[in-house]
């Protein structure tokens, strides 16, 4: 395949050990420019076996650095599920507010990069914005440090079903 794209392009990426996971400041700002409403942050207060998990809810400046659960919906100040039934109407009522995965939103999303820019180390510890020329690329990881490879159109043949 022939032909340059020289456009400039930025890709959010976990520069350090561990998993890509954004605070949930970041997440909070980027779901409101997103979609124009807020999260409601929990943090996992019990489990039990057989996935019986009681949540608290949690103000974004009393999270740090703890991993908490970021649901589209307000589920009031404390709750339970049963993770692990989904035919329970609060599991499924649960499960459906579950919207907002880190690892499914587009790491070239403009607006998640904009918001890592903006926050810096508070959008998440060790995430970086990498500038790219290519319209591909692709995350590769080891053990959750992450290095973006980008496609050299130039020099890349892509095979026509024809052939």
């Amino acid at each position: 395949m022939q032909g340059t794209n020289t456009k400039e392009r930025k890709v959010v990426y976990n520069a350090d050990f561990g998993a890509f996971m954004l605070s949930p400041l970041a997440r909070d700002l980027y779901y409101k420019r997103k979609y124009g409403k807020s999260l409601t942050h929990y943090l996992l207060e019990d489990y039990k076996e057989g996935g019986k998990a009681t949540y608290r809810r949690v103000k974004i400046e009393e999270v740090g650095s703890r991993h908490v659960t970021s649901l589209s919906e307000d589920f009031g100040d404390v709750f339970t599920v049963e993770l692990y039934k989904n035919a329970d109407p609060l599991t499924q009522k649960y499960n459906r507010a579950l919207v907002f995965l880190d690892d499914k939103v587009k790491r070239h999303d403009p607006i998640l990069v904009g918001v890592v820019e903006e926050l810096g180390q508070r959008a998440g510890d060790s995430l970086k914005v990498k500038i790219i020329n290519s319209r591909a690329y692709k995350i590769e990881d080891w053990d959750g440090k992450e290095e973006i490879i980008e496609a050299d159109m130039e020099d890349w043949y892509i095979i026509d079903d024809d052939d």
